[in-house]
């Protein structure tokens, strides 16, 4: 927590607030609060490390805000009925989980669904790239850097029943997504400056099945779609996600989530950029469209204990458009290619992870 003293000169308050400034985000990448904050999911790390929450689908994310909300409040449910006993640190984490989603859980806990709007605005000083490169001969770059950037999103919730998100960011790097490959399309273009403007996640989720045993139907659904562009990973991984990486720029998507009691189901079907193609005997190069779809059960065998099975295809070509039978969450991809004689890219993946 830094405070600053106003004073009646100008130039020595402006003097320490550019000190706070850079100080306290010289070497950050914020997120935008109202969406996560970094620290959410170390407090859920801990909680459940210490089996206060009980068991929650880590390896499907990110988390809505929703399920975030779903998680402290049977963390508290189990505290209540005396299933666990926290530890002083367990109860703080979980105070202040409560009162960064407490509208959430209002809702959830049987409230009235309301307008809310939110703005935020996050101006920073970034370093870039974030991540050190590979050391390089001198002369030839590399080296990191510090200049202004800005992230700002806007957020409307009408209770559980609709959901619009867009989240926008400014900032200097020529090298966002550094190893993407020689694309014909991407979604950034350098600015002066080597600046560079992206809305990042823009997109709206909308609940389609309810559960009807709730004390308010529409708080839980069993069904949701989301439809925009968001961020996706699957799978186990001690820093990341082996099957999706979360290492990923954000996809254009469709996504379909559901949720059975201990599983939790997701499919979705996405578009990649184009990538320009040289085909083999005559000279010939041409532009080719590439789509990405999977499926995926995720389970709880118990508190600590989870494990989940997914499918994913990469297709494509000069003149192939969208296949609808990779539209189908339940199908299985690599029979309908296999009989089809299209031998598209397919992957399966199985994991689990126990949590002592």
């Amino acid at each position: 927590q830094y405070q600053i003293s106003l004073s009646h000169k100008p130039v020595l308050w402006l003097s320490g607030f550019l000190l706070l400034f850079a100080v306290g985000h010289a070497n950050a990448v914020p997120k935008v609060t109202f969406q996560f904050d970094e620290w959410v999911d170390f407090a859920l790390q801990k909680l459940e490390t210490d089996g206060v929450t009980g068991g929650i689908h880590r390896h499907t994310r990110p988390w809505t805000r929703w399920e975030v909300a779903g998680a402290v409040r049977q963390a508290a449910d189990r505290i209540a009925k005396g299933v666990v006993k926290p530890a002083r640190m367990d109860v703080e984490l979980l105070e202040k989980l409560k009162r960064e989603f407490k509208e959430e859980i209002a809702v959830l806990a049987g409230g009235e669904a309301e307008h809310r709007f939110r703005v935020r605005a996050a101006p920073q000083l970034r370093r870039s790239p974030p991540t050190p490169p590979a050391p390089l001969p001198e002369g030839e770059g590399g080296r990191r850097k510090i200049a202004p950037a800005s992230e700002s999103a806007f957020l409307y919730q009408f209770g559980n029943r609709l959901t619009l998100y867009q989240e926008f960011e400014v900032e200097n790097s020529s090298e966002k997504y550094q190893i993407q490959g020689k694309t014909a399309s991407q979604r950034l273009k350098l600015w002066r400056g080597d600046y560079t403007g992206d809305f990042k996640r823009v997109y709206m989720r909308l609940p389609l099945v309810r559960a009807k045993h709730q004390v308010l139907p529409d708080v839980s659904p069993l069904l949701e779609v989301l439809i925009g562009r968001e961020q996706l990973f699957w799978g186990t991984g001690f820093r990341g996600a082996v099957g999706i990486s979360d290492n990923s720029p954000p996809f254009d998507l469709i996504l379909l989530t559901g949720r059975f009691g201990k599983i939790k189901g997701t499919a979705f079907a996405a578009q990649l950029d184009q990538m320009w193609h040289d085909q083999e005997g005559p000279a010939r190069r041409y532009l080719a469209n590439r789509y990405l779809s999977g499926h995926r059960l995720d389970g709880l065998v118990s508190d600590r204990i989870e494990v989940g099975v997914s499918e994913m295809i990469v297709y494509g070509g000069d003149a192939r458009g969208v296949e609808w039978k990779y539209l189908n969450p339940i199908l299985p991809y690599y029979a309908s290619q296999y009989n089809a004689g299209t031998d598209d890219n397919v992957m399966f993946q199985l994991e689990g992870a126990i949590r002592p």
